[in-house]
Formats: C-alpha cells, structure tokens, sequence
C-alpha cells in the first residue's frame, strides 16, 4: 500500500506544472511517506487531538513545497519536526 502511496506521490511530483517538469530528492519522498503514514496513524489512533495534526499537516505542505524549491535541508528540518512527534507519543503510550 506505502509503495502505492510511494509511486504516486513521485508520479504527481514529476508530472509537469505549467509545463516544466518537477521532480524531488529520494530523501524528501522518503521522509514525506513517512510523514503522511504518521499522520494518517495518529488520525486513526485518535491520539493526537485534530488541530495538532492539522498543524503537522500544514508543515507536511511546507516541506514538500519547500522540497520541490530545492531547498532540502530546510524541507527535512521541518519533516523531522514532524517526525519527532512519532517518538513522544510511542514514549507516552509505553
């Protein structure tokens, strides 16, 4: 399903806007996967309240608008932002 998911995504990126062809790095497709399967986890858990995950939302957009912009380290900042998440609430449901 996540390799569906994967190939789309790249499909999407790839595909021309306005013409011009944009693609991103293997590190922004890998870490926006991992970004959108957190979410969608946390959503389906009901763990995390709505606003927190319309927040990391949000940064999602920003690092794949800032990804597609070339400026990946900013882009895999802000998803590690969003990631770190992942590790506090597996520690708080321990």
């Amino acid at each position: 399903m996540y390799r569906k998911l994967l190939i789309t995504w790249i499909a999407v990126v790839t595909t021309a806007s306005a013409g011009q062809a944009q693609t991103i790095s293997a590190a922004c497709a890998e870490r926006d996967l991992q970004a959108i399967t957190f979410i969608e986890q946390r959503g389906e858990a009901g763990d995390l309240p709505s606003t927190t995950l319309g927040e990391f939302g949000l940064m999602q957009q920003r690092a794949r608008l800032d990804c597609l912009a070339r400026q990946e380290t900013k882009a895999l900042a802000i998803y590690d932002d969003i990631l770190s998440a992942v590790r506090t609430a597996e520690r708080v449901g321990r």
